[in-house]
């Protein structure tokens, strides 16, 4: 006996440290489910689930419990133990299938590391992805295959504030390392604040060209 949880049958323990990030997270995992209360204080908890180990809710048995840092974003964590469970047939069985319950809990501790390191999965298909992030993996994807021409053609159309922020440190990143980018869109702030020199088309046809230096929204709406 080591005086561990791991003494217990059937429970086991497993870690992952990310030493450059200095953030990480651990599973305690009972695949055949286990009985769990939960005590949350504290003026701003960061908790997934944890409502459910409440006596009086009707889910009896989790297996797993999830402790992580990174503040509010590695709650996600929880989502590769319950991908597992779910591919292992464990969880609650609500007829259709089942439904695996980690609760999660995490610690602040942005301040310490990496802040921008986020909980994921490796093999998640990109369908599975919200638009935003779906789309910087494609643009994430072509700037890899190191071209020497670069066409982006509206790469942040229907995407949210924070992708756009990223979609487009990415393109000036490869611009600044020698890559040519044609930059295709109908967005002027985007146009005016990554282009170093702006064609316009209207109706198939070449109506101006200048360097951006020279242009601002007026000009440009005049030759669309």
């Amino acid at each position: 006996m080591s005086g561990s949880i791991t003494d217990i049958k059937g429970i086991t323990v497993g870690h992952y440290t990310d030493k450059k990030a200095k953030t990480g997270c651990t599973a305690v995992i009972c695949q055949k489910g286990a009985v769990a209360g939960v005590d949350v204080r504290g003026s701003a908890p960061g908790t997934r689930e944890t409502d459910l180990l409440r006596g009086y809710n009707s889910v009896e048995r989790v297996q797993a419990i999830m402790l992580s840092g990174g503040s509010a974003y590695g709650l996600d964590a929880a989502s590769g133990a319950m991908q597992y469970f779910e591919e292992q047939g464990l969880g609650v069985d609500v007829g259709i299938g089942v439904v695996p319950i980690v609760p999660a809990a995490v610690i602040f501790d942005l301040g310490v590391g990496d802040p921008k390191v986020r909980p994921g999965k490796a093999e998640m298909p990109t369908s599975s992805l919200s638009g935003g992030n779906a789309q910087k993996v494609v643009v994430a994807r072509e700037v890899e295959m190191g071209a020497k021409l670069l066409v982006a053609s509206q790469p942040t159309r229907g995407v949210d504030i924070g992708a756009i922020e990223s979609i487009e440190a990415i393109l000036e990143d490869v611009k600044a390392k020698g890559v040519a980018v044609l930059l295709v869109s109908a967005d002027l702030r985007e146009i005016l604040s990554l282009s170093d020199r702006i064609l316009v088309m209207y109706e198939g046809r070449i109506t101006g060209s200048m360097p951006v230096q020279e242009a601002n929204e007026d000009t440009l709406g005049i030759l669309m």
